[in-house]
């Protein structure tokens, strides 16, 4: 289970985004659930790559 984030929370910085974007692409049932997920949480697949 993943853990959970309050309603309303922000991921400000570069870590916290690239950390989140890691780990959506780690759940993701493939490339296009990926970018779906991504995309949904305002992230982008260039930030799984930084950090």
């Amino acid at each position: 289970m993943l853990p959970t984030v309050a309603s309303g929370a922000t991921v400000n910085t570069p870590h916290e985004r690239a950390r989140a974007a890691r780990v959506v692409a780690a759940h993701a049932h493939d490339v296009a659930d990926c970018a779906e997920l991504l995309a949904m949480l305002g992230l982008t697949a260039h930030e799984v790559t930084e950090s």
